[in-house]
C-alpha cells in the first residue's frame, strides 16, 4: 500500500487532472511541480493522464492511427524493436507490445520526415508504450520529439556532441579532481552517450525508476539529462574512487551501479534514487544552461518553437541572472573594442 505522503500527493494529482477550477494555463506547472518532487506522479495510470497535459496535449484528443507507414528508417527499426522490451514484459505479452512499438517508431519518422532515427530513441519509446500504452504513448512521443527531443533527431550527431561535450565542464565546477582522474585515465565524456540518447533507458531496468526520471525529463529543460548524467556520477564518486577502472572497465562499472537503484512498487520512493534527481535540480539551479555555453544549434534545439528556453517550475532568478551577466559582459566587451577604435583614429 501507498505510504501516507504518497496516498496524499496522489490526491492532489487526481484532483488536478479532474478539477474545473484550476486555470487551463496554469495546470501543467501546477503537474510539472508534482513531477519534480519526491516521488514525481507516483503510478503509470496518473502519468498516463499528467505526461500529455505538461507537454500541452489535449487529451480529449488522442485517437488511434493505425497501421505500420513505412519510412527510410523502417528496416533499422525493425531490427532494434526485435531486442526490445525484455525487461518491461512477460513471454505472454511481449509479443503484442513489440508489434505497438514498431507501430509507433514507423508513425513518428513517416509523420515528421525532417527528423532522423538514431539507435537507442527506441528505449525511449519504449518506456512511454509500457507506462502509457499505444495511444497516450504515441501521442506524447509525437509531442517529444518537436521540443524536447529535437536535438536528438537532428541530421547529424552534432547537437547530443555537443551537450556530452559539457559533461566535464559542468562537473569541472563541482568536482574537479574527479574529472582530473577521469582524464588522467585518458577517459572521454562518451561513457554517458547512452544515458543521454535513451534518457537512461538503456542503462537502468526498472520501470518504476525510469519513470521517475521521466516525470523530471518531461517537466524540464530538454538539456536535464545533462544534469541527471553529471549527478550520477558525481554519487557513485566514493565507489568510482575505490575501484580501479580503466576505458573498458567504466562501462560495466556504472551499468552495475545503475541496479542499486530499484523501486519496490508505485507509490513508494527511494533515497539514493531522490537524491540523484535533487542534486539534478540544484546543479540545473547554479549552473543553468547558458553558463554552458552551447553552440547555437543547441540552444535553438532546445528552445520551444517561437520561445527562449525556460526554467524549470520554481527554479530561483539564477537562470536570469546569468543571461543577463552573460549578456551584460558581451556588451561591455563590445563597448571597449569600440573605445580602442574611436582613441586609435583620434
Amino acid at each position: 500500500p501507498m505510504q501516507g505522503w504518497a496516498q496524499r500527493k496522489q490526491a492532489e494529482v487526481q484532483q488536478l487532472l479532474i478539477s474545473r477550477d484550476v486555470d487551463t494555463a496554469d495546470l501543467p506547472v501546477r503537474l510539472k511541480a508534482h513531477a519534480l518532487t519526491r516521488g514525481g506522479l507516483l503510478s503509470s495510470d496518473l502519468r498516463c493522464a499528467a505526461w500529455p497535459v505538461m507537454l500541452g496535449i489535449d487529451p480529449s484528443k488522442i485517437t488511434r492511427r493505425k497501421g505500420v507507414r513505412v519510412n527510410p528508417y523502417t528496416e533499422q527499426i525493425r531490427k532494434d524493436v526485435d531486442r526490445s522490451l525484455w525487461h518491461f514484459t512477460t513471454p505472454a505479452t511481449r509479443e503484442a507490445k513489440v508489434q505497438e512499438l514498431y507501430k509507433m517508431l514507423n508513425c513518428i519518422f513517416a509523420t515528421h520526415p525532417e527528423l532522423h532515427y538514431v539507435q537507442g530513441f527506441h528505449d525511449i519509446a519504449s518506456v512511454l508504450l509500457v507506462v502509457c500504452g499505444y495511444d497516450v504513448g504515441l501521442a506524447v512521443l509525437d509531442r517529444l520529439v518537436t521540443t524536447h527531443l529535437r536535438a536528438w533527431l537532428s541530421v547529424t550527431m552534432d547537437p547530443i556532441r555537443n551537450i556530452l561535450d559539457k559533461l566535464y565542464p559542468l562537473l569541472q565546477r563541482v568536482d574537479p579532481t574527479l574529472v582530473a582522474s577521469f582524464r588522467k585515465m585518458e577517459l572521454p565524456s562518451f561513457f554517458a552517450l547512452s544515458w543521454l540518447l535513451t534518457w537512461f533507458a538503456h542503462t537502468f531496468e526498472d520501470l518504476a525508476v525510469l519513470s521517475r526520471f521521466f516525470d523530471v525529463f518531461i517537466a524540464s529543460d530538454p538539456v536535464m539529462p545533462l544534469y541527471m548524467c553529471a549527478s550520477f556520477v558525481l554519487h557513485l564518486r566514493p565507489a568510482l574512487e575505490k575501484a580501479e577502472l580503466d576505458q573498458c572497465t567504466i562501462h560495466a562499472f556504472f551499468t552495475n551501479a545503475a541496479q542499486q537503484f530499484r523501486l519496490d512498487d508505485e507509490g513508494s520512493d527511494h533515497p539514493l534514487l531522490e537524491g540523484l534527481i535533487t542534486d539534478s535540480l540544484r546543479l540545473y539551479d547554479q549552473h543553468p544552461p547558458p553558463s554552458l555555453h552551447f553552440s547555437k544549434e543547441v540552444t535553438r534545439l532546445t528552445s520551444e518553437p517561437g520561445r527562449e528556453p525556460s526554467p524549470l517550475p520554481g527554479a530561483s532568478a539564477t537562470y536570469y541572472r546569468e543571461a543577463l551577466y552573460s549578456m551584460s559582459f558581451v556588451l561591455f566587451a563590445v563597448a571597449v573594442l569600440v573605445a580602442n577604435e574611436v582613441m586609435k583614429n583620434a
